[in-house]
């Protein structure tokens, strides 16, 4: 799932960010700098950092709270629930 506008957001403090769980859709305060996490509602890891997709890999989903790159020439599959998840 790439990441949209509605799961990252900057508080007011510059270093803190606010995401979104992309497994529980709650809301939660996180510092800038990190890569990975816990989500403490649903006690499952998050990832942070961007992702860069540079050659075909047999993948389900690509989740990632950051920023999704596909390279040139890059097939990446859509799979199933997955992608109805993402066009919310």
């Amino acid at each position: 799932m790439a990441a949209g506008d509605r799961n990252v957001t900057s508080s007011q403090s510059d270093d803190r960010i606010s995401i979104v769980c992309y497994h529980c859709d709650k809301p939660q305060d996180v510092s800038r700098k990190a890569q990975s996490l816990t989500c403490k509602f649903c006690y499952k890891s998050l990832k942070l950092q961007d992702e860069s997709i540079q050659q075909y890999a047999a993948r389900r989903a690509i989740e990632t709270i950051g920023i999704v790159t596909v390279e040139h020439d890059v097939i990446v599959p859509a799979g199933g629930a997955d992608r109805d998840r993402a066009a919310r």
